[in-house]
């Protein structure tokens, strides 16, 4: 028996029944995410036998339906053998295994984006590109007495990622961190992609958040009662990599 395409149409959750014996472990949580900025924007493959509606592929996305209170799913029908339909499962989830990401081509993709909801990356992905394209600067651990200084296990697994760096004391750089909760990390980093975009992508975020707090510190200034300063005046600090304030 050949697989047989019947048609594409949308189907009540109720009607349909998951696969029972899915190898799959998928990401609910993510699909959810993705259904409310996407909508629902691939078809589940569903095998209609003689009793039955079975979900082939998009188990997850059902369930990710079903939790968004959902009443419907757009499905693809196939009739199939028993074998034929277990070789769709197994190549389903095996072909998408043996995909690889030209990180280059992602990171740009990326890039395009005001903010990452629902395209299943979020900024510590994003962060990660960023440093393997050597767009972060990286700098090596330094001792703290703070309350946040990294333990003998973290500052061994930090070293091993960052592999044998020269000191940043002999490169002139020094580590400044800042703790903020996962909201404002977020809008941090989308801010600081915003202007990368016109001040040129060679700018590592430390060089962004500097121009910025110059330019603030100037306007602080003038509501305090110091020297006036115009607005451009403020941009000209940040496009310039020169300006600096008192």
């Amino acid at each position: 028996m050949a697989v047989k395409y019947l048609e594409t149409r949308s189907f009540a959750l109720d009607d349909l029944t998951p696969l029972d014996r899915n190898p799959r472990r998928g990401n609910v949580e993510m699909i959810r995410e993705s259904i409310r900025a996407n909508t629902q924007y691939k078809s589940l493959v569903v095998r209609k036998t003689a009793d039955a509606l079975v979900i082939l592929t998009g188990n997850h996305t059902f369930e990710a339906l079903k939790e968004e209170g959902r009443a419907e799913a757009r499905c693809e029908v196939l009739e199939c053998s028993d074998d034929e339909a277990t070789r769709i499962v197994l190549a389903d989830n095996r072909t998408a295994d043996t995909a690889v990401n030209d990180d280059e081509v992602l990171l740009e993709l990326l890039e395009t984006l005001d903010d990452l909801d629902g395209s299943g990356y979020t900024m510590d992905d994003l962060e990660d590109l960023l440093a393997a394209a050597d767009k972060i600067q990286e700098t090596p651990y330094q001792s703290s007495s703070a309350s946040y200084s990294e333990s003998p296990l973290e500052l061994a697994q930090r070293t091993e990622y960052l592999g044998e760096l020269k000191s940043a004391e002999s490169k002139g750089i020094r580590e400044t961190v800042v703790i903020l909760p996962q909201d404002q990390h977020d809008e941090l980093h989308r801010l600081l992609r915003a202007l990368r975009k016109p001040l040129g992508d060679d700018l590592t975020n430390g060089e962004v958040v500097l121009r910025s707090v110059r330019a603030m510190a100037l306007l602080a200034a003038e509501r305090d009662g110091g020297e006036p300063a115009s607005r451009d005046t403020a941009s000209q600090i940040i496009i310039d990599s020169s300006a600096e304030t008192e």
